[in-house]
C-alpha cells in the first residue's frame, strides 16, 4: 500500500472565479481539491448521502476506466462498509459543488463500490477518481425517506412540521415531495407544498 505525505495549498485566480487547490493526504488516499463553491454551508460526514458524478482513470496509463453519464448522478452513503475505504475517506468533508481528485491503490476498490462495471480488472497500482458532488443529504434529514418507506404518515408529518428532511434527496435523486406524489400520499404532499 502506498503511504502519502502531502501538504500543498495554492490559490489560483481565473478571471473573476477563484479556485482553491489543495492537496491533503490521509492513509492510503491522496485528496486534491480541484474546485470549491463560493459558499459551503454543509460538509459531508459519515452516514450522509451524496449524489456524485465521476471519472475513474488508471493513474499510470491515464486511460479512462469508468465515467458516469452526463445526466447521471450516483448515490453513495459515506461510511457504508460496502464502499471502498478510499472513497469513504476521500469524500469526508466534501460539499455540494465541490470537485475532488482522489488517488489511491486499486486494491482498495476491488469487490467494493461504487460499481465500475468490471473496469478495474486489468489495472495494477494506482487509480484516480475525479468526483463532483451534486447533492448532499445529511443522515439526520434522510430519515424522512425511511419514514415514507415504512408508510408511517404520522412520523413523516412530524418530520415535516419540524422542517427535517424536507429538501432531502434520496438514492434516485427524488425529493420527499416527489416520493409522496409517487406513493399517492395526499396529506403528505399538501404538507410539503
Amino acid at each position: 500500500a502506498a503511504a502519502f505525505v502531502c501538504h500543498k495549498t495554492m490559490r489560483v485566480l481565473h478571471g473573476v472565479v477563484s479556485l482553491t487547490l489543495a492537496t491533503v493526504c490521509l492513509g492510503s488516499v491522496q485528496i486534491e481539491t480541484l474546485s470549491t463553491p463560493d459558499k459551503c454551508d454543509v460538509n459531508a460526514d459519515t452516514g450522509d448521502h451524496v449524489m456524485l458524478r465521476y471519472v475513474v482513470k488508471d493513474a499510470a496509463a491515464g486511460t479512462t476506466l469508468y465515467t458516469t453519464e452526463p445526466h447521471e448522478q450516483v448515490h453513495l452513503m459515506l461510511g457504508d462498509e460496502d464502499m471502498s475505504p478510499a472513497w469513504n475517506e476521500g469524500l469526508l468533508g466534501i460539499c455540494v459543488g465541490e470537485t475532488r481528485k482522489l488517488t489511491f491503490p486499486v486494491e482498495t476498490m476491488l469487490g467494493l463500490g461504487p460499481n465500475m462495471g468490471g473496469g478495474l480488472d486489468d489495472v495494477k497500482g494506482m487509480i484516480t477518481a475525479e468526483i463532483e458532488c451534486g447533492a448532499l443529504t445529511k443522515a439526520s434529514d434522510y430519515v424522512i425517506f425511511e419514514a415514507l418507506k415504512k408508510d408511517n404518515d404520522n412520523d413523516v408529518l412530524d418530520l415535516i412540521d419540524n422542517h427535517i428532511g424536507i429538501n432531502a434527496i434520496d438514492d434516485y435523486g427524488s425529493t420527499p415531495l416527489m416520493v409522496a406524489v409517487q406513493m399517492r400520499k395526499q396529506v403528505v404532499v399538501a404538507s410539503l407544498l
